[in-house]
């Protein structure tokens, strides 16, 4: 990954980055030869999985998943929007899906949302193409990023 101060390099905002399957993407990204900035949203910023991700050169933000208004606040200048949720239990995934979708609806300037949820996934798809939100759903835990990020 080439990190970039420049608005121009795509800022992938990303939920779940301390997770096994967000922390691979993370990984993924700064492989890659494309040029990106990662911000994940994060409970506890001052968290060692947190500080472990602002060594990567990962912009920490803080925030709740399930509060849309923080995910608003962190999509500002964002392209794509990365959630997962699986392991959290149908009824939790869908809601933090959906807050998910609103809030990249709600943000200006987000043109893709991938989804990774286990159960969630068909729900979390139907409620964003409902949303005309352009959408990814990965396989949950799947680590193949490569045909949505170069």
């Amino acid at each position: 990954m080439v990190f970039s101060r420049y608005s121009s390099a795509k800022l992938v905002v990303i939920v779940g980055a301390t997770g096994s399957q967000g922390a691979a993407l993370v990984d993924h990204l700064i492989a890659s030869s494309s040029e990106y900035r990662i911000r994940a949203i994060n409970q506890d910023p001052e968290s060692d999985d947190s500080k472990a991700l602002a060594t990567k050169g990962v912009q920490v933000f803080p925030g709740d998943a399930s509060v849309p208004g923080d995910v608003e606040a962190a999509l500002t200048g964002a392209h794509v929007l990365f959630g997962t949720t699986e392991g959290l239990g149908l009824e939790e995934e869908v809601k933090i899906g959906k807050s998910l979708v609103d809030a990249a609806k709600a943000a200006w300037g987000v043109k893709l949302f991938v989804w990774s949820g286990g159960d969630s996934e068909s729900a979390i798809a139907t409620y964003a193409k409902e949303k005309d939100l352009a959408t990814v759903v990965l396989p949950a835990g799947s680590t193949d990023f490569s045909k949505v990020f170069a």
